[in-house]
């Protein structure tokens, strides 16, 4: 999974759920966190932190805290970047099932409102179905 224009900062504070501040070149910027989950043991203060700018130069926060460095790892805290590269990655496999998602986003988005555990759902042409959680 790639993200354009990236750039490093280090982690100051968590004032909400929503946004940290970041020191990026020495000046404090507002964040928005692509993970709403506390993160304490990630988030510290000092923690080396990977930001993508925002597409939106509109915005109200130029980058998202998208990664983040803890010990030797990298940590990606986007929490919606295990379902797209899940998109992108499983229609590939060889085996004749086709993603609800890919073929039809609408009926997809209904099922998936459903029950928000279900990330993909697929059929076969005989309408076996498997559901990946």
């Amino acid at each position: 999974m790639r993200y354009p224009q990236v750039t490093s900062g280090r982690f100051l504070a968590r004032p909400n759920r929503f946004i940290a501040l970041v020191d990026v070149e020495g000046r404090e910027t507002v964040c928005h966190v692509k993970n709403t989950g506390r993160c304490r043991e990630l988030l510290t203060p000092g923690a080396k932190v990977i930001l993508a700018r925002a597409e939106n130069p509109a915005r109200k926060t130029a980058y998202d805290l998208v990664a983040v460095h803890k010990g030797a790892l990298l940590i990606n805290m986007d929490s919606q970047a295990p379902n797209r590269v899940a998109a992108a990655y499983l229609p590939s496999f060889t085996v004749p099932w086709r993603c609800l998602h890919h073929r039809n986003a609408e009926e997809s988005k209904r099922l998936l409102s459903i029950n928000s555990v279900v990330m993909f759902l697929f059929c076969r042409a005989d309408l076996t179905c498997c559901m990946i959680l």
